[in-house]
């Protein structure tokens, strides 16, 4: 399995050998392809830009996405930190497989997603690291009141839009830092250390089945289109998984090989 730049579309695909690495043993390939892109993105967060530590709480938006389920786990199960998940009210049950805390993040009557709720079951400003893939809207603002002393906020996406208008004294007062996180622009150098350091550390959780990729759906790579209606759903959760009809593929189902 492989961090690729792109091109993931396809019967084959080009990877820099220091992307590269064995998938777990008994693994099947539709879980070894849900791995690379959401796990690594987690551990880019949590190791090298959040340096979470044992008993800190990391909040997690979108907790039910490929990349959130793969957050929540490593969070719980490799730093041994506090999960606290958002997500809309019918995925909160996912979350909840996963993570130590799930809230429903649907908007109050002033429109106020999640910081109520954190500040209900923490105390004020009490969150170590946030990761958000949301921003837009209430997020950004309502992360600043949740962030403790020296606290990080991790972006990785905008789903919620790029315009943020907000207060920045909270994260003044609270030493916070603002970091902007994408994967696929980090050098190849980069990209070689994280999957370096995700070999050694988690591969062997994988292999032991302590964590796992969250694959809820499998289209063929026919049948592309079809897959990105249904990830255009809201209601859609973990990762969603194109399959091959290759003799390739074939053959490596069939090798008796050992896997890692």
């Amino acid at each position: 399995m492989a961090l690729l730049d792109g091109g993931g579309y396809a019967e084959y695909a080009v990877a820099h050998e220091g992307t590269v690495m064995p998938m777990p043993r008994e693994f099947s390939f539709i879980e070894a392809a849900a791995v690379p892109e959401a796990f690594l993105t987690a551990w880019q967060c949590l190791k090298y830009h959040g340096d979470v530590q044992p008993g800190q709480r990391v909040l997690i938006h979108a907790g039910a996405s490929g990349v959130g389920t793969a957050l929540a786990q490593l969070v719980e199960r490799h730093f041994k930190a506090t999960a606290i998940t958002t997500s809309s009210a019918e995925k909160v049950d996912v979350c909840k497989s996963f993570a130590s805390h799930a809230l429903d993040r649907t908007p109050d009557e002033a429109g106020v997603c999640f910081a109520p709720k954190v500040k209900s079951l923490f105390g004020e400003e009490s969150i170590n690291l946030i990761i958000d893939p949301v921003v837009g809207g209430t997020y950004l603002s309502e992360d600043a009141l949740c962030i403790a002393n020296d606290g990080k906020i991790v972006v990785i996406g905008f789903m919620g839009g790029t315009n943020v208008f907000f207060s920045c004294l909270p994260l003044h007062r609270q030493r916070a830092e603002i970091i902007f996180s994408k994967l696929r622009s980090e050098s190849m150098e980069l990209k070689a250390q994280l999957v370096s350091t995700f070999e050694e550390e988690i591969v062997p959780l994988l292999s032991a089945r302590k964590v796992l990729p969250v694959a809820n759906k499998t289209y063929p790579l026919e049948e592309v289109k079809q897959a990105h209606t249904y990830l255009d759903d809201p209601k859609t959760w973990g990762k969603i998984v194109l399959t091959v009809n290759s003799p390739l593929v074939e053959r490596a189902k069939a090798s008796p090989l050992p896997i890692h």
